[in-house]
């Protein structure tokens, strides 16, 4: 008779194994195998948890920069971006960064002639218009460049997290660039300097925050001298409403400012999270 292992033992002993007739070694129970199926998984997940982990951050950071690059470059100088697919005309941060090849390739998956400004219906719900992308690529980069797109993402690459920081690192910094060259492209970010500076101006800058300005002269100060104007600021509900009055001639410490000046500090002083630069 067959004697039976100590490892066996101990698994018919914990009713892991069930003993048959005719059968000195026994079967399983049901479900024994998938539960040491499982223990066997849960162990090497918690082996390689960390590493894939950190593998899986990485490439959602090179991503989030790779979008925000992809979007500031395609959009022109006011931020407003048109959809590589379609006509939609929209402010960048609205619209998607798009792929013509899958993102589920890594070879093609940040790579910049494969990823355009999209529109959120033509990247979510047409997937990605493939017909009108190609169209798209062949008119921009020339012809043949969706099939080279289409043989790139056929090949094998398996980036590192370290990979991937690097690439967002890049990224970044390539977008900043171009808000620092054109930072006319982000709202609340044009910048704008004394001299020169036209009522136009301002009345942008409060657009682009969201400000009301009304400006008016009261029935008493009509026949004033100096002259004076009243200006109220407000909030597009009107949660807030902010009232401030100007002389319309040089006659005060502050002579060397213009009446352009004097309203943009307001207008700072009421949206100061979002700052112009003077």
């Amino acid at each position: 008779m067959n004697r039976m292992s100590k490892k066996r033992e101990a698994a018919v002993r914990s009713g892991a194994v069930r003993l048959t007739f005719g059968s000195t070694f026994g079967r399983p129970q049901p479900g024994a195998i998938e539960a040491r199926k499982g223990v066997t998984r849960r162990r090497n997940e918690r082996k390689l948890g960390a590493s894939r982990g950190e593998l899986a951050k990485a490439k959602a950071a090179a991503w989030r920069e790779f979008s925000r690059w992809v979007r500031l470059r395609d959009s022109d100088d006011h931020g407003n971006l048109k959809c590589c697919t379609c006509s939609t005309v929209k402010y960048w941060k609205s619209m998607h960064a798009g792929h013509f090849v899958s993102r589920k390739y890594t070879a093609t998956f940040l790579l910049p002639v494969n990823v355009h400004g999209q529109c959120p219906g033509c990247n979510r719900f047409k997937s990605g218009a493939p017909l009108e992308y190609d169209a798209y690529l062949t008119a921009r980069y020339g012809a043949g460049t969706p099939e080279q797109i289409r043989q790139l993402a056929r090949s094998t690459v398996k980036p590192t997290a370290e990979e991937y920081r690097a690439e967002a690192a890049e990224y970044r910094r390539l977008a900043d660039e171009i808000i620092e060259r054109t930072p006319s492209k982000v709202k609340g970010m044009t910048k704008i300097r004394p001299e020169g500076l036209t009522l136009e101006d301002v009345m942008r800058v409060a657009v682009e925050r969201g400000i009301y300005i009304h400006i008016g002269v009261a029935t008493k100060d009509i026949a004033a001298n100096p002259p004076r104007v009243t200006v109220q600021l407000s909030t597009l509900k009107g949660e807030r409403v902010e009232a401030y009055a100007f002389d319309l001639v040089r006659g005060n410490p502050r002579q060397n400012l213009s009446f352009s000046v004097l309203l943009m500090e307001k207008v700072n002083l009421f949206s100061p999270k979002r700052l112009i630069v003077l």
